[in-house]
C-alpha cells in the first residue's frame, strides 16, 4: 500500500486521554512556499553558550542602558563589559528576582533595582550607588520608566506612584495613585506604548500622562479589562504586544485594549496544578521566531510563538523545567540567566547542547486510528535532516544494557565511548492513548555528508490507535521534516 503522510510535526496539545501532542526542545515552523517538502518542520532550538559567570547567582535581574549591561548576581550589582567581566557596584540584598529601569541624567544615566521592598540607585556619571532615602519614596516592588518620571508600585500593592521628572533620588507623597476600575490590589505594571498597563488582581487598566502639573497621570478611555493577573513576573512584552498569565489560569496578549485568549486547553490543564503566582515570563526573537516562555517552578516551562501561533515547551536535562528565568538584548545578542548559578549563557543557534549537557528534542504525535478498526503499521520514515553529525560527536542516551546496540536496519551503532559515534533517534510508541509507551527503536541520523540517510523503523505490528514518540539526544543539528507511514487495514 503506497506511504501516507505521517502528521508528526505540530506544537503541544496534551489533553489526556484525547489527545498526547508534546513538543519539547524543537521548534515549529510553517513552510511560506509552496514548494517545500514539507507544510511544518521541527527547527533544532539554539542550545546555551557560556558567557559569563558573574557572582555565585542565580541572575535575579538586568537592564541594557544604551548598550551598557547592568546586572543583578546573588546579592550584588554588576557592570558587565562585553567580553563578559564584571565590576561590582553595589549590594543589593535578597534572593528573589528584582525590577530595573533606567533613565538619563544630567552627567549619565540613573539605573534603578526594586528588590520588592527598598530602592537603589546608580548613578553611571557620578559613579555612585546608594539606597533611594527620600522619605516620600514608598519603596517598591516593581519599577519602570515614562516620559521621564520612574513609576512604581508600593510594596503592600495598593497604589503605583512616581518620581520627580528626571530624577529617581527625589519622590512627592501627593504623587500617588489608585486603580480606579476595581478594588483589587496591584500585581505589577508594564510601560507599554508609552502608556502604563496596571495589571491588578482581578482587572487591568491602561493609564497615560496627562501633561497637567496637579494630576500628571489618569485612566486611558475609561479603559478596564475584565481580567486580572496571577503573577507578578508572569507579563512580558514582545511582537509589539504585551502578554500576561491571567488570573483565571489562561494565557493572553492585548488585543488593543482587550484580551485575547492565546493558551490551549493543553497548556491550561498543565499549568492548573502550579502555584501562578510564581511563575515568570521572559522573552526572545531570532529567525522570525517571537517566543514568550512562562516557566514555572514547581512545573514546566512553555513558550508561545507569536510567528506561528505554536505552543511548545523547553526543558533542561535533568529538570521538568528549562533553567533559564531572564533574557536580554544585549551587544547584538540574546542573553539568558541561570535559575541556581551566576551563569550567563548566549542563546546560539550553533549550539547543540545547554553547557556541555545534553540538549534532548522531543516529539509526542497526535493519534494515528481508524475510526476503531485494527490498522497494520508496516512501517513509519521520519525526514530528517540528517548528515550534520561529526565522527566524534559524544552521544547522551540512556542505555540499560551496555554500549552497543543495533539500528532498525541492522547496524551497529555505538552511542558511548568511541570516536566513531552517530547521531541517533529514538522512537517509541503507545497504543494506550499514552499512557506506556514500547521500549525504544533506534536509527541513526549519518555521519557528515549523509543528506540522503534515511530514517526508517519496519514491522510495528497492529493497533486500534497509536501515539509515537520521537526523541533525538544528539549534539547536532536535527531538525525534523515530516515523514510517512505505511499501514493497512
Amino acid at each position: 500500500m503506497p506511504a501516507s503522510q505521517f502528521p508528526i510535526v505540530d506544537g503541544f496539545y496534551s489533553v489526556a486521554p484525547w489527545s498526547a501532542e508534546d513538543t519539547v526542545n524543537w521548534l515549529p515552523v510553517p513552510a511560506e512556499s509552496a514548494g517545500a517538502r514539507t507544510q511544518f518542520k521541527l527547527r533544532t532550538p539554539p542550545g546555551l553558550k557560556l558567557f559569563a559567570t558573574i557572582d555565585s547567582g542565580p541572575i535575579r535581574g538586568w537592564v541594557n542602558v544604551n548598550g551598557t549591561a547592568y546586572v543583578v548576581s546573588n546579592r550584588s550589582l554588576y557592570k558587565m563589559a562585553s567580553d563578559g567581566t564584571a565590576t561590582k557596584l553595589g549590594t543589593v540584598p535578597g534572593t528573589g528576582l528584582v525590577s530595573m529601569t533606567y533613565g538619563l541624567a544630567d552627567t549619565g544615566y540613573q539605573v534603578v533595582v526594586v528588590n520588592g521592598t527598598v530602592g537603589y540607585l546608580y548613578d553611571s556619571g557620578a559613579k555612585t550607588f546608594k539606597r533611594i532615602s527620600d522619605s516620600a519614596f514608598p519603596g517598591g516592588s516593581v519599577i519602570d520608566y515614562i516620559n521621564g518620571y520612574f513609576i512604581g508600585i508600593e510594596p503592600s500593592k495598593r497604589y503605583f506612584f512616581i518620581s520627580t521628572a528626571g530624577d529617581a533620588a527625589t519622590y512627592d507623597s501627593t504623587d500617588r495613585f489608585q486603580a480606579e476600575g476595581a478594588p483589587d490590589r496591584l500585581v505589577t505594571l508594564k510601560v507599554f506604548n508609552n502608556e502604563v498597563w496596571l495589571f491588578g488582581q482581578r482587572t487591568i487598566e491602561v493609564w497615560g500622562a496627562t501633561g497637567d502639573s496637579t494630576a500628571k497621570f489618569a485612566r486611558q478611555n475609561n479603559t478596564v479589562l475584565d481580567v486580572g493577573c496571577a503573577s507578578a513576573n508572569g507579563v512580558a512584552k514582545v511582537d509589539n504586544g504585551i502578554f500576561w498569565l491571567g488570573d483565571d489560569g489562561s494565557i493572553y496578549r492585548n488585543n488593543g485594549y482587550g484580551q485575547q485568549r492565546i493558551s490551549n486547553d493543553g497548556i491550561e490543564q498543565a499549568i492548573s496544578g502550579c502555584a501562578w503566582s510564581s511563575a515568570v515570563a521572559f522573552s526572545w526573537s531570532s529567525k522570525g521566531h517571537k517566543v514568550v516562555y512562562w516557566s514555572f517552578p514547581d512545573g514546566q516551562t512553555f513558550g508561545y510563538d507569536c510567528w506561528t501561533q505554536k505552543w511548545h515547551r523547553r526543558q533542561t536535562f535533568g529538570l521538568e523545567r528549562w533553567r533559564i528565568q531572564n533574557s536580554l538584548y544585549w551587544n547584538g545578542q540574546w542573553l539568558v540567566g541561570d535559575i541556581t548559578s551566576g551563569n550567563i549563557y548566549t542563546l546560539d543557534w550553533d549550539t547543540y547542547s545547554e553547557n556541555g549537557k545534553p540538549l534532548i528534542s522531543s516529539r509526542t504525535s497526535g493519534v494515528i486510528q481508524a475510526d476503531g478498526d485494527y490498522l497494520t503499521v508496516d512501517g513509519v520514515e521520519l525526514y530528517f535532516d540528517t548528515g550534520h553529525a561529526g565522527s566524534t560527536v559524544a552521544q547522551w542516551l540512556a542505555t540499560e544494557s551496555g554500549d552497543w546496540l543495533v539500528t532498525e536496519d541492522g547496524d551497529y551503532l555505538l552511542v558511548s565511548g568511541s570516536d566513531t559515534a552517530e547521531a541517533t533517534v529514538q522512537l517509541s510508541y503507545s497504543d494506550d492513548w499514552g499512557r506506556n509507551f514500547t521500549n525504544i527503536r533506534y536509527a541513526d541520523l549519518g555521519a557528515i555528508g549523509e543528506y540522503r540517510k534515511r530514517v526508517r523503523f519496519h514491522r510495528m505490528g497492529r493497533t486500534r490507535g497509536r501515539i509515537y514518540r520521537i526523541q533525538v539526544s544528539s549534539p547536532c543539528q536535527h531538525d525534523l521534516l515530516g515523514g510517512t507511514i505505511n499501514i493497512t487495514r
